[in-house]
Order: C-alpha cells, then sequence, then structure tokens
C-alpha cells in the first residue's frame, strides 16, 4: 500500500495554480487550503515558484542587452581593445558603403581633345599666330569659350580658333558647359609662347624690351556696386567679401550688410567666414536653388580665382 508520504513525495513538486496535495495522504485541496479536507493533516504554505517570462526582459531588448553586458564583462582587456577596433573598423567600413550609394554631384561633360585634363598649358613657337582647340560634351549642354557660347556639330563637337598675335607671349582661353539638371563644368587653356634668342636684340648695347601680354588690369568693385548693376556684365573684376559657402567650384561671400555675390570656377576652397579677394568676369545676375529649395537671384561672377 502507497503511504500519504510516498504520495506526497511523488506529487509535491505538481502544482497548478489552482490545487495543491496532501503531504500525509495525497489528497487534492485548493491551492489556499490550511487543512487536508480528507484527513485534516496542516497543508505547509509553499512559494509559488516565479515563473519565467520568455516574452520578458530575456527574450526581449532588454534580456538581450543583459547578455551583452554580461558577455561583455566576461571579457579582458586586450579583449575589449581588439572588439571595440573591430566595431570602429566596420563602422567606418558601413559609412563609406552609404557614401558611395549616395547621389554624386554630375558635373557636365568637358572632353578637350590632346588634352589629359580641361587645365593645362600648351607651348607655340614665335611664329605661330594661331591655336585651335577641339573637343566635345554631351547632348543638350551649351559650351562657353571666354563667356562666349559657341557652334556645336550634330555629335556636340565644337573647334575655336585662338588667335595669338606676335609680341604676344601668353593667352588665355577659358571653356564652361552648362546642362540643365547638372553642375556647370569648367576648363583653362594657357597657351605660351616660347622665348628664342632670334627674338632678342643683336645689340647688347640696346634695352631689353618689355614683353607684351594680355593680361588685363580687373576693376576694383563692391558687392555693394555689383548689387546695385551699375557694373556693366562683361567687366573684368576684383571683389573682396567673407565666404558665406565653398565647395570648391563655386563660392559665395557677402559684405557687411549681407549682401551677397556667386563665384564660380576652380579653386575656390575657403573657410567660411574666411575675408577673401577674387577676381573674374562679372556675367550679371544668376538664379540658384538653395537647400531649402527656395531660388535666389544674386550677381555672378564667372571663371573666379582667388587672388
Amino acid at each position: 500500500m502507497v503511504s500519504g508520504k510516498e504520495i506526497n513525495q511523488k506529487f509535491k513538486s505538481k502544482k497548478s495554480n489552482e490545487n495543491t496535495f496532501c503531504p500525509e495522504c495525497g489528497s487534492k485541496n485548493p491551492l489556499n487550503a490550511e487543512f487536508c479536507k480528507e484527513c485534516g493533516t496542516k497543508i505547509p504554505k509553499t512559494e509559488i515558484s516565479k515563473s519565467t517570462n520568455t516574452k520578458g526582459s530575456k527574450d526581449g531588448i532588454n534580456g538581450f542587452f543583459d547578455k551583452l553586458k554580461l558577455w561583455w564583462n566576461k571579457r579582458n582587456k586586450k579583449e575589449k581593445l581588439v572588439t571595440g577596433v573591430g566595431v570602429c573598423c566596420l563602422g567606418f567600413i558601413i559609412i563609406a558603403i552609404i557614401g558611395a550609394a549616395l547621389p554624386q554631384a554630375d558635373r557636365a561633360v568637358l572632353v578637350l581633345d590632346g588634352f589629359s585634363g580641361t587645365y593645362e598649358d600648351v607651348k607655340i613657337d614665335n611664329t605661330t599666330t594661331e591655336y585651335v582647340i577641339t573637343g566635345h560634351t554631351e547632348p543638350n549642354a551649351t559650351v562657353y569659350v571666354n563667356n562666349q557660347p559657341i557652334t556645336l556639330d550634330a555629335d556636340n563637337k565644337f573647334s575655336y580658333k585662338a588667335s595669338i598675335p606676335q609680341g604676344v607671349t601668353e593667352q588665355k582661353v577659358s571653356f564652361k558647359v552648362v546642362k540643365t539638371g547638372k553642375d556647370n563644368n569648367y576648363g583653362e587653356i594657357t597657351i605660351k609662347r616660347e622665348t628664342s634668342p632670334n627674338t632678342q636684340s643683336s645689340s647688347n648695347s640696346q634695352s631689353a624690351q618689355p614683353q607684351q601680354t594680355t593680361t588685363p588690369t580687373p576693376t576694383v568693385v563692391t558687392i555693394s556696386e555689383l548689387n546695385s548693376g551699375s557694373v556693366a556684365e562683361g567687366t573684368l573684376v576684383k571683389v573682396t567679401g567673407t565666404v558665406s559657402q565653398s565647395d570648391g567650384y563655386s563660392l559665395r561671400i557677402r559684405n557687411s550688410d549681407y549682401q551677397d555675390i556667386l563665384i564660380e570656377g576652380t579653386g575656390l576652397s575657403a573657410y567660411e567666414d574666411q575675408t577673401v579677394t577674387v577676381t573674374g568676369t562679372y556675367t550679371g545676375p544668376s538664379t540658384y536653388t538653395t537647400i531649402t529649395g527656395a531660388a535666389r537671384t544674386v550677381p555672378t561672377i564667372e571663371d573666379g580665382k582667388i587672388v
């Protein structure tokens, strides 16, 4: 015959939310019963074991961080250092991938035949008075040479004949390509005449004559004058202001009254709030879109350079 204690030993861990068992006779009793309803034995109070909530901190977000913290605390200093460096490297890789996936600024196509880039020097001899530069762009683009539009053929090719009079030692030919929906592209070819002994005076007593150049002197103007419209378009100007924005290809500078102008060109890198002086050709007002999507019209200088 099985005693009540054996039954209790068998069922002592078997509980439910509603019943418990008598330690003497093994009879089932309500969970909150003080005495057995069958034999009258006092039923000892037992604590209900805490259930693990699989949806709680163990398997939820808090549980994940608890496990992560436990794992981290078990690492030694060397393992923590290696892990930290690995996480940093992974972060840089992710940032690089995201950066590569973002749309990059797209510039209009400008190719100058026979040159490796769009900013080059070329040398001519003393007898040459003309130099032809050819190149091509893309469909629906406009090419400007020395701020004047030139004709493209059906294949978007162009040809420009530069005149270099005798006695002129250097001639610059600037290019700009404009296409809707793309950033402007720029180039400049500097034609330099080689000097030879034949061009020098045969008389040692004759004073050397200054060589003629075609570099004009820019007109010094202010940002206020450019905003007032008092400067003629096509004027080579020199202006000073405080940098508001710079990306290397364009520059916005302002005066103390926060009137601003736009300069386009190359090598236009400067720090914000830095005072700079630039030269270039004033081409009149132009409109650009701000980062907020608003359209602004400001005086514009092209072929700009920081001096």
